[in-house]
Formats: structure tokens, sequence, C-alpha cells
């Protein structure tokens, strides 16, 4: 799968033709410990992503979206996050 391999997720033909679209994704991340890891996001809109319950990262931004614009240190638990 070519997003597994690149790290990118296009959501342009998911949503087209609206103008006024948002899109939920669910992950999954497994950790064999607990641990902190970087969290690396871009978006052309407006993003919010939530690890374990908490907000990670919330921007209200509108730009060309480019890999790692926003990123936060995350905390892991040791199992699926």
């Amino acid at each position: 799968d070519d997003a597994a391999r690149s790290g990118v997720l296009l959501l342009e033909s998911a949503l087209a033709p609206a103008q006024e679209a948002g899109a939920l994704l669910v992950a999954f991340v497994n950790s064999d410990k607990t641990q902190s890891a970087a969290l690396r996001v871009g978006s052309a809109g407006p993003i919010k992503i939530w690890v374990n319950g908490a907000v990670a990262i919330s921007n209200d931004v509108h730009r060309t979206a480019r890999m790692d614009q926003d990123a936060a240190l995350i905390s892991l638990k040791k199992g699926q996050n």
C-alpha cells in the first residue's frame, strides 16, 4: 500500500467535490513498552489529533500541506494506543 510505504495519506479524492468537508481517521499503534515518541503530521487545513484520549496536536490553519508541519512529543503506553 502506497500510504504505508510513503507515510502520506491523501484525502482529496475521498472528500471531493465537497468544499466544506471533514474527515475522521483512526489509527492504532502498538508499543512493546511505555515510551515517548515523536508525532509528526502535515495538513492543508485544521487538524486535531488525540492520543490515548488527550489532545496531542490542535492547529486551526489553512495552508499548503507538507510533511511534518506540526509535531508533538507523545507518551505511548505498553500495548495498544
